[in-house]
């Protein structure tokens, strides 16, 4: 019965691999993101699945990764100027994965103090 419990993991390790794959042929970079982002999330099913994560932890894992995500993709977008003059969607950016990922450390660190 334990097999059962990697299935996510490896439904979402073969779908995200394909989905990147194919963004990467098609250079479509949001269909990268979204491979990735569906093998991440299955594969945090799993684990959960496999108790290796308590309950009520997955989430704000999750919620820090892709909060420290937005934050570097903004300041890697801007660095590359994709934005051009503007400095509104790096700054929605930024202040979006600051309070993502700190809400989600936040939730994290009262968790393991009690």
């Amino acid at each position: 019965m334990k097999i059962l419990k990697f299935l996510p993991a490896l439904v979402g390790i073969i779908l995200g691999s394909l989905m990147f794959w194919v963004g990467d042929v098609s250079d479509a970079p949001g269909f990268n993101l979204m491979g990735l982002a569906l093998m991440f999330m299955l594969v945090m099913a799993s684990l959960r699945l496999l108790d290796v994560v308590e309950k009520g932890q997955v989430l704000p894992i999750v919620s820090a990764v892709f909060g420290l995500g937005i934050l570097i993709l903004s300041i890697r977008l801007q660095v590359e100027g994709e934005f051009g003059s503007s400095l509104y969607p790096v700054a929605i950016g930024i202040l979006t994965g600051l309070v993502l990922s700190g809400f989600s450390f936040y939730r994290m660190k009262k968790r393991v103090q009690g």
